[in-house]
């Protein structure tokens, strides 16, 4: 896979790149291996509805993915990703447009180089740039 860009360094990645999306998808299996082995162990690559509607950022070392994360905007708190994951969370619903920052994974051999930190700072910028009005988040509980 021949992306470059500056080391380590987000880059947006166009998700009609079947070939690209499909080593994300297997990067997040990679990636959750250790830390949601109920989900990583039932597909070797996971991609979901949101992928093509979706902005993705990637940090490749040496050409290959080593940390991923998207973008999706919406306008009601339904219809994000995970959307039961917010249920009861809201007293009222948050202000249109939403800016949903979601699956974050960083290559186990790449943890703790600042990469996550770099791919929501990109991310929260292009939703402020797109004008969503609050941005959105979870992390997985481990639950499945």
């Amino acid at each position: 896979m021949a992306i470059t860009g500056a080391p380590l360094e987000p880059v947006e990645i166009d998700p009609h790149n079947r070939r690209l999306l499909e080593s994300l998808g297997r990067l997040r299996v990679l990636a959750w291996a250790s830390e949601l082995p109920a989900i990583a162990s039932r597909t070797e690559c996971y991609l979901d509805d949101f992928e093509l509607m979706s902005r993705h950022w990637c940090i490749f070392h040496e050409g290959e993915p080593v940390a991923a994360a998207r973008l999706s905007i919406h306008q009601r708190i339904g219809d994000v990703p995970d959307a039961a994951v917010y249920r009861d969370v809201f007293v009222s619903p948050p202000p249109s447009p939403i800016g949903s920052i979601n699956r974050l994974v960083t290559h186990p051999r790449f943890r703790g180089r600042g990469l996550s930190r770099k791919l929501d700072e990109v991310r929260i910028r292009a939703a402020t740039d797109a004008g969503c009005r609050c941005v959105i988040g979870a992390t997985p509980s481990g639950e499945s």
